[in-house]
């Protein structure tokens, strides 16, 4: 094994016994044992004024992801370590990179997965390190007490999780998007037992060998006693005793910030006195600046503030590819931290000793890792092992995509019956059934998750849009006003809010909550729409062109946000053609239906637009194609079903009013649409003039106008001509 030896140099002088502590006492009792005490009631009091959510929206995004950066200063800031790590600091951010990118992308979980294990690890081990430095402080504990220390750290925080019904759902839901099979059994209850029972073991050894420690007369770090109860503790207060569960993960990411960012200060701070070979900003940030400690104390935080903003950069991007593309970033930036913490802080090391304010023992060597020493070839190897897990958690989840056989609901129902008791589970499982337009099931499953957990928002706000969909508005409204009650800054709630308003007449409102929905989340392609809507609406009320354009405006966003979006382009269309641009309006309509080539606006909008130009023949096909897309839609049940028919009633006279007396199709058409309203009478009349007309001539298109006359006489809906017949140029 190659390492570095430090010799224990004698001095003469009268050797000062060694600190128990890193900082002192109550130093270390606010910063890294005791913190939960202060993080708690902070926490639970914040929790009265802001929702869980908003709580772990800002402690991610300045917390979680500031403190990646005191770790990426000293991998690239320390000559020394960047000297012996070189090639992991550089080529590892190259890889991960684009790996990350090309799973974010491309929305593949794979890597979330990865990063929500390697998170869990990262906190326990983390743990473990402070451990190892308190043991370190106190004479150290052999072998056995850093296996039996491991092994608490992986049982407990481990406990936490399988105990932790939302953690074990998030995990399953993950599992099953990268390929796990839906149909698999797995024995979670007889996991979690087996779990306990041998973390409750290993507890039990570890508690004899302090005692025997203790009873032999040596030492035993009182301090590091206290942090895993501490930690043990808090973590499974957070994961499992606390109904919040978002609140309870936001809180332990402070403990594990304020925990990591004191360290790192102490230790560069140490360093830098040391004369260590450190870089020009590290030196610069953390020198010995006496009375201004404060000052630069705060120009710390506020570069790790800095650094974390970047997640509320991410939500403030409307493009999707990009936001996808900082997230695979962020990401990177998750993954750097959790890999470069694996080796740069190792407490066997001499320097680290030295910075940490750690005597290098008793026998007067400390190991020092080297780029072929068995570590290195050790961690390459688990670096490829991770790389192989990556790698075919792609291929498994593009496969599960590709072949198409597994979907959303399936996979949110194997979710729910693997752990019921989760609330996040049922709530995923109710929004993918709204979505399945299984509006009964998703309010049972929302019923469910609020008895459950009563003050999760997202329960209420399913539960309101099942409610609403199914034909429920007065309750699905007050549900969505409950959920935002508990949590307004959620940007799918405030875009129902508004269409909840809309139903009901309340424009204004609905505006603001659509505004709302916009500032929280810009990227919506659905919000700019309907925003777009309502200003056209309103420009049609009053002849105001300023608000033709903003409504044009919408929908270019929209459009920008999403190219497929059909009913934007169709819209953007109607813009043009109000604003007398009928070519323009020509091509968006034309555009939308290669998008959607069974829009009745967009057919409608281009034979307005087509009528305009003059080419009456293609603008009575145009229309003939939108009343027979609008008895399509009135035919399948869509919720639009009354309005559809309306439209199709007027459409077909405006089609019979347009084109030739010869011509059957339009009063074939005017016929059907008034057998969809129910008015048999006008329908039979409809059909005998379409009888009657001089073209109507061919034996298989009067065969089905008598059929269909017969039909309307016993008071029967017949069916609907593939496509319609061909219109003439008429008008």
């Amino acid at each position: 094994m190659a390492t570095e030896t430090t010799p224990v140099r004698s001095t003469g002088a009268v050797p000062r016994v060694p600190s128990r502590w890193i900082l002192g006492p109550w130093w270390d009792l606010l910063l890294f044992v005791a913190t939960p005490l202060v993080v708690l009631p902070l926490g639970l009091l914040t929790a009265r004024q802001a929702s869980g959510e908003r709580i772990l929206f800002w402690v991610v995004a300045f917390g979680a992801l500031g403190h990646h950066l005191p770790g990426l200063l000293r991998a690239y800031g320390d000559r020394e370590l960047f000297r012996r790590f070189r090639w992991r600091f550089v080529v590892v951010p190259l890889i991960l990179l684009p790996v990350c990118g090309m799973f974010f992308v491309d929305q593949l979980v794979g890597m979330k997965l990865i990063v929500l294990a390697w998170g869990i690890w990262h906190f326990l081990m983390q743990t473990y390190g402070f451990a190892r430095i308190y043991d370190a402080k106190s004479g150290g504990g052999g072998w056995a007490s850093r296996w039996l220390d491991w092994g608490m750290c992986v049982g407990w925080f481990g406990a936490a999780v399988l105990h932790s019904p939302r953690r074990v759902g998030e995990f399953l839901g993950m599992a099953y998007q990268a390929g796990l099979p839906v149909d698999w059994s797995l024995p979670l209850e007889s996991i979690r037992i087996g779990w306990t029972a041998v973390t409750l073991l290993v507890t039990a050894a570890a508690l004899g060998q302090l005692g025997w420690r203790g009873l032999s007369g040596q030492t035993v770090s009182g301090g590091k006693l206290l942090l895993f109860v501490m930690s043990f503790t808090f973590f499974w207060y957070c994961n499992v005793t606390l109904t919040n569960l978002v609140l309870g993960i936001a809180m332990f990411e402070v403990f594990h910030d304020i925990q990591y960012l004191s360290i790192v200060w102490s230790f560069n701070r140490r360093r830098v006195d040391s004369g260590a070979g450190v870089g020009a900003l590290t030196r610069f940030l953390f020198r010995n600046s006496g009375s201004l400690v404060g000052l630069w104390i705060g120009l710390y935080v506020g570069l790790v503030l800095a650094y974390g903003s970047l997640s509320v950069v991410v939500d403030r991007v409307s493009s999707e590819q990009w936001r996808n593309l900082l997230y695979g970033i962020i990401a990177t930036s998750n993954l750097l931290h959790f890999y470069y913490d694996g080796f740069i802080w190792k407490v066997r090391e001499a320097p680290t000793r030295q910075s940490l304010g750690v005597e290098t023992g008793p026998v007067g060597v400390a190991q020092t890792e080297h780029g072929g020493s068995p570590f290195a070839w050790r961690h390459w190897l688990a670096l490829a092992g991770l790389a192989g897990l990556a790698g075919g958690l792609f291929v498994t989840e593009g496969r599960r995509v590709g072949r198409g056989q597994v979907g959303d609901l399936e996979m949110a129902r194997a979710v729910v019956a693997h752990v019921p008791g989760s609330v996040a589970a049922r709530n995923e499982l109710a929004r993918t059934l709204i979505n399945a337009n299984l509006f009964a099931e998703a309010m049972a499953q929302a019923d469910t998750a609020i008895r459950l957990e009563p003050d999760v928002y997202k329960s209420y706000v399913y539960r309101g849009v099942a409610g609403i969909e199914s034909g429920r508005h007065e309750q699905g409204l007050s549900d969505l006003l409950a959920a935002e009650r508990r949590h307004s800054g959620d940007a799918y709630l405030q875009y129902h809010l508004a269409m909840a308003k809309l139903e009901l007449g309340r424009m204004d409102e609905a505006v603001e909550h659509l505004e709302a929905s916009r500032t929280i989340r810009p990227g919506n392609p659905d919000v700019h729409y309907n925003l777009g809507v309502l200003r056209l609406q309103q420009a049609m009320r009053g002849s105001d062109r300023k608000a033709l354009v903003d409504a044009g405006g919408h929908f270019r966003k929209a459009i920008e946000r999403d190219r497929s979006h059909a009913h934007a382009v169709c819209m953007l269309g109607e813009v043009e053609r109000q604003l007398g641009r009928s070519e323009q309006a020509i091509e968006m309509f034309r555009r939308s239906l290669s998008l959607d080539g069974s829009s009745p606006e967009a057919h409608h909008g281009l034979s307005l637009a087509l009528r305009e130009t003059g080419e009456f023949g293609d603008a009575n096909r145009a229309l003939a194609l939108a009343v027979h897309h609008a008895l399509l839609e009135v035919r399948a049940g869509s919720g639009l079903s009354g309005q559809r028919t309306e439209q199709a009633v007027d459409w077909a006279e405006e089609l019979v009013e347009r084109s030739e007396r010869s011509d059957p199709a339009g009063r074939e058409l005017l016929g059907l649409a008034h057998a969809a309203a129910g008015n048999w009478p006008k329908a039979i009349s409809a059909v005998e003039r379409a009888l009657d007309a001089a073209n109507a001539t061919r034996p298989d298109v009067r065969r089905r106008l008598v059929s269909q006359k017969r039909n309307y006489q016993q008071r029967q809906q017949p069916d609907l001509p593939k496509m319609p017949s061909p219109v003439g140029s008429g008008r």
